[in-house]
Parts: C-alpha cells; sequence; structure tokens
C-alpha cells in the first residue's frame, strides 16, 4: 500500500475534527502502519504517531496535532523536529 504524507495529514485533519484525541490518534496510525509494506517517510510518521500509548512524553496535544497535519500536507521537511523545537521551548 503506498500512502502520501499529504493523505496522512489530511485524514488526521478530519479524524480530529471528528473529536479524535491522541490516544485515537495513535490506534489510527498503528492500525495504518500495520499495511504498509515499505519502511517509507510515512511509515515513520505513523510509527511516531503510534507511539504516542507508550507515555506521555511522546504525546502531543489535539493543537500539535493539528500544526503536524498541516506540516504533513505541506510537505514540509521534519515536521516533529519543528513541532518538538516549540513544544520545549515552552517547557523552558
Amino acid at each position: 500500500m503506498k500512502i502520501e504524507k499529504k493523505e496522512i495529514g489530511e485524514e488526521m485533519k478530519r479524524l480530529l475534527s471528528k473529536g479524535y484525541d491522541s490516544e485515537k490518534i495513535s490506534d489510527w496510525a498503528e492500525r495504518l502502519l500495520i499495511t504498509l509494506e515499505e519502511k517509507s517517510e510515512v511509515y515513520f510518521v505513523l510509527n511516531r504517531l503510534s507511539l504516542m500509548e507508550a507515555g506521555p512524553e511522546f504525546e502531543y496535544t489535539v493543537e500539535e496535532l493539528n500544526s503536524l497535519a498541516e506540516l504533513f500536507i505541506n510537505n514540509i521537511e521534519d515536521p516533529f523536529q519543528q513541532i518538538d523545537n516549540i513544544k520545549f521551548k515552552q517547557s523552558d
């Protein structure tokens, strides 16, 4: 199955607009992850999203998930690093 990062972002936006939280997004990412055959950038994105269930240190807020979705849609390089930079800058 071939999925583009833009498609991931668009689906995340749709799910978030339906009230999905980080736990539900993590479940969705994990289900989608097992359908991928190759270890691509999309595989990495979904794997990272599925890890949110591993603990609060891996979670993203709904606002951060919306921002990530926008970065995916716009094909911005290293979207997680951009969100993490903002997240950890605010906690300083």
